[in-house]
């Protein structure tokens, strides 16, 4: 009786030890459902990561990713673990496999509180990750209004470009986020900057048929009729989408509606191939040229062909064009 009784407080103890050992893991490379203090911080468990960093914990140690605790805690947005990570020395400014460093991911997840953490333990405000983006593109790109603001109150560059060339702005603008592209125009962001395409923020916001970005821009001296390296413009950009109040919009404005791209290709040869008759129709009632040739040869009415689009071969003709 007695030696059984010792075995089950052996069992008991070794269950605790075994229990204890897994809560308190501070193996950060392994993933075998122990409780690492990266798992800790990422959601947002102060005790377990104040009992880990007690127990020896490296702050700064990454995961396969090489996700920090901090670059955790920071994208969940758990300023506390932020504050008490950062009380451990945990670097500030580290980073990713792909570049990113905290304060990337706490400026795209809309996390101020966080953002205001780090920038004043001095976090780079213009870090690049490895596409060359920053924080406030982040920000600008995923809506968070609060976030660009305190980037900017913090001296980030508003026209910084990333590897494709785009700025905040074009992810602004390409993503309908009308705020941010005020507030970004407020502080001084390049209406017209192009990127290592040639295109403009109007451009993005045609393409993507944002009216009140479109109008937005254009109130800021976009230049409507700006051609990318392909010689389109937005315009192009538009009725190639089908977007027939974006396409209005500019055509209101007095965009070129015969405007030629390096194919020769007019905004009416975009939309023949691919859209509806209210397209055409529009470009029409702006007197687009109906039997305009591109380098090719090729009229509206061909495009209709290639594309398919009996309606509007039918429409065409009606209006006198030709093949």
């Amino acid at each position: 009786m007695k030696r059984s009784f010792c075995l089950v407080v052996v069992l008991i103890l070794g269950i605790l030890l075994l229990g204890s050992s897994w809560a308190l893991s501070v193996d950060l490379g392994k993933d075998g459902g122990e409780i690492t203090l990266e798992k800790a911080a990422a959601v947002g468990d102060e005790k377990r990561v104040i009992e880990l960093l007690n127990k020896g914990a490296d702050v700064n140690a990454g995961d396969q990713e090489g996700n920090t605790p901090l670059h955790r805690a920071a994208g969940a947005g758990h300023p506390r673990i932020v504050k008490i990570l950062l009380a451990h020395h945990a670097e500030v400014n580290v980073r990713d496999n792909e570049e990113d460093t905290p304060l990337h991911w706490a400026a795209g997840g809309g996390h101020q509180e966080v953002v205001e953490l780090l920038l004043t333990h001095r976090a780079e405000v213009n870090a690049r990750d490895k596409n060359r983006t920053t924080p406030l593109h982040r920000a600008a790109g995923w809506a968070q209004k609060g976030v660009v603001e305190l980037l900017l109150k913090h001296h980030a560059e508003v026209d910084a470009r990333d590897k494709d060339g785009t700025t905040p702005l074009h992810w602004a603008a390409g993503g309908g986020h009308q705020e941010v592209v005020a507030l970004l125009l407020a502080h001084g962001a390049d209406v017209n900057t192009r990127d290592k395409d040639g295109g403009t923020a109007l451009h993005r916001a045609a393409g993507w048929n944002v009216k009140e970005v479109a109008e937005l821009l254009l109130s800021h001296k976009a230049d409507i009729n700006a051609r990318d390296h392909d010689g389109t413009t937005p315009l192009h950009w538009a009725a190639a989408g089908g977007h027939e109040r974006m396409v209005s919009l500019l055509l209101a404005r007095k965009a070129d509606v015969n405007a030629r791209d390096n194919d020769g290709d007019t905004p009416l040869h975009k939309a023949a191939g691919w859209t509806d008759k209210k397209i055409i129709q529009l470009l029409l009632s702006f007197k687009a040229d109906i039997n305009a040739r591109n380098n090719n040869g090729e009229t509206p009415m061909d495009e209709a062909v290639t594309g398919g689009n009996p309606e509007v071969f039918d429409l065409l003709k009606q209006h006198g064009g030709i093949e």
